[in-house]
């Protein structure tokens, strides 16, 4: 058993600066986290993952001081940024970091193959416009950080972590085609009492 964070959900974690401000998932993220390193459980994120974490903290911050404070001076932007970079530090140290390699066509084929059904392609047009992205298909980063969880589960039985629509919304789809198991950081916990 192997739980493979994405970059959507290891950004969450990194969102703590008190009880009032703080990413909304932050804390079910941090205690499930808490609860595999408890039980020895394996945690993994790939350098895709990684990077792309890093890169995105700033953003990911910015947007909830203008969401819950935003009137706020920069003072407490650089320092929420600083304390999120922290967390990813305490973070990384706690997870294992492979450089993996997937098929990205296969991935890509399916979601192309999700445009031949009305549900599934209403799905996209849903995330595509919620996500203001003008293609109908996830992002390339996002289908090869798919692949790569996809890589693991050769050897074991793997558990995709994520927060992102397009996985989430075709965590049924994924689970029959690929055998990855994906978790929304929602349901975190109901997955915790499950193991």
């Amino acid at each position: 058993m192997l739980f493979f964070v994405e970059t959507s959900a290891a950004v969450e974690y990194t969102l703590w600066f008190d009880k009032n401000l703080c990413g909304i998932w932050t804390e079910t993220v941090t205690t499930f986290l808490g609860f595999l390193k408890s039980k020895g459980l394996p945690v993994v994120i790939s350098k895709t993952v990684h990077d792309e974490a890093v890169r995105e903290i700033p953003n990911s911050v910015n947007h909830l001081i203008d969401k819950l404070r935003p009137h706020s001076r920069g003072q407490l932007r650089a320092l929420m940024i600083n304390k999120s970079r922290e967390r990813f530090r305490k973070f990384h140290s706690n997870v294992t970091v492979l450089s993996l390699q997937g098929d990205v066509a296969a991935v890509n084929t399916f979601y192309k193959n999700l445009l031949n059904d009305k549900t599934t392609k209403a799905k996209l047009e849903q995330i595509r416009q919620f996500k203001r992205r003008t293609r109908i298909l996830p992002e390339d980063s996002d289908m090869f950080i798919l692949s790569e969880a996809i890589s693991l589960v050769k050897k074991n039985e793997t558990y995709f972590i994520s927060k992102d629509e397009d996985f989430c919304a075709f965590k049924t789809e994924i689970k029959t085609k690929f055998n990855v198991s994906i978790e929304p950081v929602q349901t975190l916990l109901t997955l915790k009492d499950r193991l």
